[in-house]
């Protein structure tokens, strides 16, 4: 039989699929009994020379009735063309492999090998079924990387060999060059030279604290943040080949705007006029590629795989929280000689998604106004607002440093007094640079590394600089090292550039040091040691905002005494899906792993309460760090279908760039509910598109977590009032299989509720008050609880001014 051969994407492995008369034709030469893993040879006869692939199946049938469907990256690798004719033929008997020697294939692939190598045997008897000596063959890598390998050699040696659970994988990476140059700080290794192509893959943590570093300049209170490092544990660190004081660059990640499949999903039909304008936005929107030069320092207050930037580099590089950059030796060699610097005030332009920016248009968002955003939001003089912006503390800061300031009540600043004060601001930002860096690591270094542009950050107190807002800062670290509590600062940024580039074309670096005689100094005078420096004129740096979220999570584990074992039941189930550890051990145990969560209880139960209590747990989980995507489903309600599948396409996006990741929909019933109303047929094809859309994304993601060994990156929680009326298709196993169901709270549990309401707002009430308000209030949820409580007219207006 003769069948035609399809390249496809969405495939990650190395099996092809078969069409189903050939299954069927297959099963019958072998009394219906097919191996896991059966061998094809594939034949085409063209200009009277014939050609021979080596391919291996595991059971998967293919979408067409008459073609071989295998994916693009393994036929590329075997020279394999689409629309090939060929002739199948099952091979049998195949020696089973004892141990192969493989290598990656390029300089890319190594490094991706080389940061995943733990990983490397499981994926690959799980993705190859087959190899011969001089084999290419892809590997997908934690579904991030595709990475090409040689098949250097196979024992028992023979033209074809088949991999089974036993076989021992050696990966063989290739050689590298080492460098050597002494010219460096006596104190920083050379690991930058020694391992020149050192590259991981990032995931950037929450800071939590502001880091920076405290000085007193000309009696102005100034703190330096720490713009020149960024921390790591010393495990990642240690994996990626990247040393404690060792110099990166580190840029983001840019994510391919059709990584998920539901860019090619027919569950929902768009229009022409649609996709051409996404073309056109995604032509339009100004995409800057920034970069940054760092040294990294080891710190275990840092997640494995995680980086912890200062916020305002992070908005520097356009990358939002839990997003991942880049961070790769620096092997460009610092110039001595630094050239003309322009010291520039800055400010951020903050844009969402899916807002276009242009460098003559900025239209602010309102949005973000009124939403949860994830972290601390950055100072009001580091944000450009949508009106005219005042620059006037970036040149009283510098006024205040210069050597002989001008008096406060003085009208106008000459150039010479603002010239020393960039001098006495640069100095500042060097001595604050080296100090933090030697209190965090005991280890003295002499020297900075400024790229073509280096971005400073500082927090002024007092005075005039004062800001009008009070919060809770860090504690201190070392006396001068962190923050405290106190008033807010004024946040000041400005951006030290230079045009020069190197003789290879790139970016150039430069190399500060400090002489001996200023080393040690925290009230500076003028080290003179930045040269001649211009001041620029106030520029805006456009960035990337955190994408808020729709639903503030207040409630932690410690609120849900009252629903039972159900919290505990969840986290176990999300551990599984969410931890890399526990996932693996189903995987190496043959073990099915546990579907996603779906709670269903009538409304008031708690439903939306236990997830966002869970979700908060796991975001804050050591280990996981996850991401939470809050997606509300009665809102998608009030809009058009095809609204909806766009609106979920972003939130997906939105978790796969971000993973690991849990995503909540909540009321997930308001949209795809089996009953119909009004509009009769209408709403029930409606639904069952999107009830179709929702499961090719589960069993996408179920796929990717089977191909990577079991880690898991994105789980799932679905809230709805009736498990009868979910469709069956959306809660069969591997989708949402894990059933939480809760009950109408009674009289004792509205009561709990009610009382951990009260005591989040720090007031108090008799338990025999709070009783009989619960057993009055029969259906009540926790909103209902309180507002029955506020009218209950027990306190005086003042208490209930702080409720509300």
């Amino acid at each position: 039989m003769e069948f035609e051969v399809r390249v496809v994407g969405g495939i990650e492995s190395c099996f092809v699929s078969l069409p189903l008369s050939l299954i069927q034709t297959l099963q019958s030469t072998r009394s219906g009994f097919l191996p896991p893993v059966l061998a094809l040879e594939l034949r085409s006869l063209k200009n009277n020379h014939q050609n021979l692939w080596h391919v291996a199946w595991s059971g998967s049938a293919s979408s067409s009735s008459s073609s071989i469907e295998i994916a693009q990256q393994l036929a590329d690798c075997i020279s394999l063309p689409d629309h090939t004719i060929v002739q199948v033929r099952a091979s049998s008997h195949l020696p089973k492999a004892t141990e192969i020697t493989i290598e990656p294939h390029g300089v890319d692939d190594w490094e991706v090998m080389e940061l995943n190598s733990e990983h490397a045997e499981a994926v690959i008897l799980k993705q190859v079924g087959i190899v011969h000596e001089g084999m290419k063959f892809p590997l997908w890598v934690h579904g991030h990387n595709v990475t090409v390998f040689l098949v250097v050699s196979t024992n028992p040696k023979n033209s074809v060999v088949q991999l089974v659970p036993g076989t021992e994988v050696v990966v063989a990476p290739k050689s590298r060059k080492r460098y050597v140059d002494s010219d460096h700080d006596p104190n920083i290794q050379d690991s930058d030279k020694e391992h020149p192509n050192a590259k991981i893959l990032l995931r950037i943590q929450d800071p939590k604290l502001k880091l920076c570093h405290r000085l007193e300049v000309n009696d102005v209170d100034l703190s330096v943040v720490l713009t020149s490092v960024a921390f790591i544990h010393p495990e990642t660190a240690k994996n990626a080949l990247f040393d404690n004081l060792q110099l990166v660059v580190i840029t983001r990640k840019v994510v391919s705007e059709d990584s998920l499949s539901t860019q090619k999903s027919s569950a929902l039909t768009k229009s022409t006029l649609t996709t051409k304008e996404t073309k056109l936005e995604s032509l339009t929107r100004k995409e800057v590629s920034r970069k940054t030069v760092v040294r990294l320092i080891y710190s275990d207050m840092v997640a494995l795989g995680h980086v912890i930037l200062p916020q305002s580099l992070r908005y520097y590089l356009r990358a939002d929280l839990h997003s991942w950059v880049y961070a790769k030796s620096c092997n460009i060699t610092p110039q001595k000689d630094v050239p003309l610097l322009t010291l520039s005030p800055c400010q951020y332009k903050l844009f969402g998604k899916e807002n276009t920016l242009t460098d003559t248009n900025f239209s602010a968002t309102d949005s973000r106004k009124n939403r949860k955003t994830r972290n601390t939001s950055l100072n009001a003089h580091l944000i450009a607002g949508t009106g005219i912006t005042d620059w006037s503390t970036h040149e009283e800061l510098l006024n205040s440093l210069s050597p002989n300031r001008v008096k406060d009540d003085a009208e106008d600043v000459d150039e010479p007094y603002i010239a020393k004060g960039q001098e006495g601001l640069l100095d500042a930002w060097f001595i604050g640079q080296l100090n933090a860096i030697a209190s965090y690591t005991s280890v003295e270094i002499s020297s900075l590394i400024l790229g073509n542009e280096t971005l400073l950050h500082f927090e002024v107190t007092g005075g005039k600089f004062q800001s009008c807002e009070k919060k809770q800062v860090p504690s201190d670290r070392s006396s001068k090292t962190g923050m405290e509590v106190g008033e807010s600062p004024a946040e000041l940024l400005y951006l030290l550039t230079t045009s020069e580039l190197s003789h290879s074309g790139q970016e150039a670096t430069y190399e500060l040091f400090l002489e001996d005689e200023y080393k040690g100094i925290d009230n500076l005078k003028q080290l003179k040691m930045f040269g001649k420096i211009d001041l620029g004129d106030p520029i805006f740096l456009d960035s990337m905002d955190d994408r808020p979220l729709e639903k503030s999570i207040n409630s932690d584990i410690s609120s849900l005494s009252w629903i039972g074992t159900a919290a505990s039941d969840v986290i176990y189930c999300l551990t599984f899906l969410l931890s890399p550890s526990t996932g693996k051990l189903f995987t190496e145990h043959n073990r099915r792993l546990p579907g996603h969560v779906l709670i269903y209880g009538p409304s008031g139960s708690g439903k939306t309460l236990l997830a966002t209590a869970v979700a908060k747990s796991f975001e804050e989980h050591g280990d996981i760090l996850a991401h939470i995507v809050y997606i509300s489903c009665s809102r998608l309600s009030l809009e058009k279908p095809s609204a909806v599948q766009q609106e979920l396409e972003k939130y997906l996006s939105e978790a796969r760039e971000h993973s690991p990741s849990l995503v909540i929909f909540d009321d997930l019933d308001n949209i795809v509910s089996s009953s119909s109303d009004a509009e009769g047929s209408q709403t029930s094809t409606s639904a069952n598109a999107l009830i179709a859309f929702l499961m090719e994304i589960i069993d996408e993601f179920g796929e990717r977590r089977q191909s990577i060994c079991g880690t898991g990156d994105i789980a799932f929680i679905a809230c709805a009032q009736s498990l009868e009326k979910f469709p069956k298709s959306l809660s069969s196993s591997g989708r949402f299989s894990f059933h939480v169901q809760l009950a109408a709270p009674a009289v004792s549990e509205r009561g709990a509720i009610l009382k951990h309401e009260i005591h989040k707002r720090s007031l108090q009430c008799s338990e025999e008050i709070l009783l009989d308000i619960a057993a009055k209030c029969d259906g009540y949820d926790a909103y209902d609880l309180v507002l029955a409580y506020l009218q209950s007219n027990l306190f005086d207006l003042n208490i209930v001014n702080l409720m509300v």
